[in-house]
């Protein structure tokens, strides 16, 4: 309501803020997507294309000047003799020479594994750690009144008064939800203004309209807020596509299917 305020003796009546209740509430959705930072494990057939191009190129290419590089007789010298000896064998079947020297590799010359190291942490902090599946895409979903769905919410339809700034638009909207109810730890990259997809609402009581942005995490953890926890946010989780489907379908409700059956093919693997 406007209420009255005297000035001068004179009595005015001031513009207030009023929110107006829209019959077709518009929801925002963020996609928040962790893309793979491990490069994904080869299959067979990559491995025999592999093994393949190694025998050719050792069989073609000419054969390296030992006695330009290698003193005779010193360590480095057998350990190439015999590093040579090993790829021979493995790649062609040629007998190991009786005579050659067995040399040990270097324990500190080998190559650092970090994806053990990786995977071990990850799965100490379970689904809410950044770090799983490292050589998978991740997205962010939040487990709320309707189940397991992307970070949003309803966007409260207000008319601004004088000395107000106007409503935002929707993807500033969606983003600043984002931070408000995860809070604001986390540095996003937005795609664009523009939604990427558009879920309409099964309910014959309230015909919302969902619109979904799609954004890149770059560092950060959510971290669920009071106004989160208020926003009913019950937990968060960092999951692959076929987990999420897992979880939407479970749910065994109409919404659920739809949710996903609208979002399954936005979730790529790049």
């Amino acid at each position: 309501m406007a209420s009255h305020i005297r000035h001068n003796g004179v009595r005015h009546m001031s513009s207030a803020t009023k929110t107006v209740s829209a019959p077709n509430p518009l929801v925002t959705q963020v996609l928040l997507h962790r893309r793979p930072f491990l490069t994904p494990p080869k299959p067979a057939h990559m491995d025999a294309v592999y093994d393949y191009n190694f025998k050719l190129r050792k069989a073609l290419s000419s054969l390296f000047p030992t006695h330009l590089y290698l003193k005779k007789g010193s360590m480095a010298m057998k350990r190439y003799t015999y590093e040579q000896a090993m790829a021979e064998h493995e790649a062609f079947g040629t007998p190991i020479p009786e005579d050659i020297e067995v040399v040990e590799k270097d324990v500190a010359a080998q190559a650092i594994q970090p994806r053990d190291t990786l995977e071990k942490a990850a799965e100490s902090r379970g689904e809410k750690s950044l770090d799983r599946k490292g050589e998978r895409s991740l997205y962010l979903v939040v487990k709320g009144k309707q189940g397991w769905r992307f970070p949003g919410g309803v966007v409260e339809s207000k008319q601004a008064g004088e000395g107000q700034e106007q409503p935002s638009r929707l993807d500033q909207i969606a983003r600043k939800t984002l931070h408000a109810h995860l809070g604001p730890d986390m540095s996003v990259w937005p795609v664009g203004r523009f939604p990427i997809a558009y879920i309409p609402s099964d309910s014959s009581v309230s015909s919302s309209k969902t619109f979904v942005f799609k954004t890149h995490i770059l560092a950060g953890q959510p971290a669920i807020s009071d106004v989160g926890s208020k926003a009913g946010i019950q937990d968060f989780a960092w999951l692959t596509k076929e987990e999420i489907g897992e979880r939407a379908l479970s749910e065994g409700s109409e919404e659920g299917k739809l949710w996903w059956n609208t979002v399954g093919d936005l979730l790529n693997e790049y």
